[in-house]
């Protein structure tokens, strides 16, 4: 499986380009257009950080089956010592 960070650091990369090349270009329609593009790779970055994060604690959690528990036995009440 890839490495979602190194993915998103990438489309970052490609984002700085895009701006890059942006403000290198006069014409305004393909101006905005590389103004857009970068933006959706902002966009796209930020969400797959959110995925590695998310699929990174999922990983290292353990999970709760609740096993082992008495959930059957009443609670103590307040008079009982």
């Amino acid at each position: 499986m890839p490495d979602r960070f190194d993915y998103a650091r990438r489309l970052l990369e490609r984002a700085e380009e895009c701006r890059a090349i942006a403000q290198l270009i006069d014409e305004p329609t393909l101006h905005n257009a590389y103004l857009r593009l970068a933006e959706s790779y902002l966009a796209v970055a930020r969400d797959e950080e959110i995925v590695a994060k998310a699929a990174e604690l999922l990983r290292n959690s353990v999970a709760n089956t609740f096993l082992g528990r008495k959930t059957h036995e009443p609670f103590p009440n307040e008079n009982d010592e």
